[in-house]
């Protein structure tokens, strides 16, 4: 479903908003808009989200004006970026006083300097300039990234670690007492103790005495 709000069109800008309406459903935009939407929720913390859903949804309206202006004419193009000034400036307007908001992208209430690059983008024919693939692949991702790796610090002899044994110190002066029942008792600096699961690999490596 496509809105649009209660101003006058011309046939020229009727046209022009509905192939980017058009492109925009083409391109399964919804979806990655919804993405975006549910990472800033799961990140709504991480600040650089915020910048990075604001950045998308540029490039989704560059994506969409390259494509709807690809096989036009030098002319159908430019009246196309007219169609995109034009409107942005009646609708600006119309908010402004009647402080609506629109579903429409294409009517999406832009700064002057988002609507600027993307006209510029149109005029220069910087869509041919693709970006690194592995570089948009890694912006998208870094959010996740950061959450995939925690930091802490290491103490050699940190507070509550005091008569406890470090695996090395456990395998040079550890040893384990198997006794006729099957059981197991290891043993180090004169202490004892019941091992319950003989099977953890820590034990793996403590020589073994057989009770006689």
């Amino acid at each position: 479903m496509i809105l649009l709000p209660n101003v006058s069109y011309s046939q020229k800008e009727i046209e022009h908003i509905l192939s980017h309406e058009q492109q925009h459903i083409l391109n399964h935009d919804i979806w990655i808009k919804q993405l975006m939407n549910l990472l800033t929720i799961v990140y709504w913390w991480f600040l650089p989200v915020y910048w990075l859903k604001n950045q998308v949804q540029i490039v989704l309206e560059m994506r969409v004006d390259e494509k709807v202006t690809r096989s036009m004419t030098q002319e159908k193009m430019l009246d196309y970026v007219s169609t995109l000034v034009e409107m942005n400036e009646k609708i600006t307007k119309n908010v402004l006083q009647k402080k609506l908001r629109f579903s429409s992208s294409f009517f999406l209430a832009e700064n002057r300097n988002v609507l600027s690059y993307r006209v510029q983008y149109l005029l220069e024919s910087k869509q041919k300039k693709k970006t690194n693939k592995g570089i948009l692949l890694f912006v998208f991702m870094l959010p996740v990234f950061t959450n995939l790796v925690i930091f802490e610090p290491y103490h050699e002899n940190a507070p509550g670690t005091e008569g406890t044994w470090s695996e090395q110190e456990m395998q040079e002066q550890g040893y384990l007492i198997h006794h006729q029942d099957g059981t197991y008792t290891f043993c180090i600096d004169g202490q004892q103790a019941t091992i319950q699961n003989i099977k953890d690999p820590i034990f793996e490596n403590i020589r073994v005495i057989e009770e006689e």
